[in-house]
C-alpha cells in the first residue's frame, strides 16, 4: 500500500489518497523460486538415493506441508513407502502403519497407486469424511486411523524421469489446515520432476558402482586363481 495525506492551506490533514496492490501472486512466485533454488542445491549435494529421499522430505515439511510421503516402485511394480516425514516425528509411525497395512490400489481413482500407474497428478483441496470412508472401504480400523491422522488437503504427483515412473510424491496438510490449489499443484509437479531426476541419477550411479565392484571382484578372483597353481608349482 502507498498513500499520502492531503492538507489544507493551514497545513491541517483533510483527507488521504492512495492505492493498494495485491502482491500475493508475486510473493508466491518469489517464494517458489527461492525454494526450487534451495531444492536444486540440496538434491545435488549427494548421489546416495536414501539421502536424497530424506533431504527431499525434509525440504517439503519445512516449507510446504505437514506430511511428506515418498513411495517408490519395487521390482514387482508395487509402491513401497521409503520416506515418511511429519513436523512431529513421532507421528510418522501412524502413517507407516497405515500405508503398510492398507496400501493403495491402482484401480482406485485418486489413490497414490493410481497416480503412479497413470502418471496423472491428483489435487484434493479439501479431504472430506466421505473420502475417508471410501478409502477405508468399510474397514473400521482403517477409518479410525485415517481420522486420527487429521488429514486436511492433499497433492500427489508421479516421480518420473527419462520416460519411466519411479514412484510418487505426496504432500498432505493436517494441523496447519493449509488448502492446496492449482498453483500449488503446478509447483509441486515442477519440484517432483527435479527430485525424480536426482533420484534417477543416484540410482544409475549406484548401479554403475555396483557393476564396477562386481567386475573388480571377478578380476581379482580370476587373477588369484591363475596365480595359485603357479605358487603351488
Amino acid at each position: 500500500a502507498t498513500g499520502r495525506v492531503i492538507v489544507d492551506g493551514s497545513g491541517r490533514p483533510v483527507r488521504m489518497v492512495g492505492i493498494c496492490r495485491d502482491v500475493t501472486d508475486h510473493k508466491r512466485a518469489e517464494d517458489a523460486r527461492t525454494f526450487l533454488t534451495e531444492a536444486s542445491r540440496v538434491l545435488a549435494t549427494t548421489l546416495a538415493p536414501e539421502t536424497i529421499l530424506a533431504n527431499l522430505a525434509q525440504l517439503v515439511v519445512l516449507s510446504l506441508a505437514d506430511w511428506c510421503i515418498v513411495q517408490v516402485m519395487d521390482l514387482e511394480g508395487r509402491l513401497q513407502p521409503v520416506e515418511i516425514m511429519h513436523r512431529q516425528r513421532e507421528r510418522t509411525a501412524l502413517m507407516d502403519e497405515f500405508l503398510r497395512r492398507w496400501p493403495s490400489r491402482p484401480d482406485t481413482p485418486g489413490s497414490t497407486a493410481f497416480v503412479s500407474s497413470t502418471g496423472q497428478s491428483i489435487l484434493i483441496p479439501r479431504i472430506t469424511e466421505d473420502m475417508l470412508r471410501q478409502r477405508a472401504d468399510q474397514n473400521t480400523a482403517q477409518l479410525r486411523l485415517l481420522r486420527e491422522l487429521r488429514l486436511y488437503s492433499a497433492i500427489t504427483v508421479p516421480l518420473q524421469a527419462r520416460g519411466r515412473t519411479l514412484g510418487a510424491l505426496t504432500l498432505l496438510s493436517a494441523e496447519s489446515e493449509q488448502v492446496y490449489d492449482e498453483a500449488d499443484l503446478r509447483f509441486v509437479e515442477d519440484f517432483a520432476s527435479r527430485a525424480a531426476l536426482a533420484i534417477d541419477n543416484a540410482q544409475l550411479y549406484a548401479a554403475a558402482q555396483s557393476a564396477i565392484k562386481a567386475r573388480d571382484d571377478m578380476v581379482a578372483k580370476v587373477t588369484h586363481d591363475r596365480r595359485e597353481p603357479l605358487e603351488q608349482h
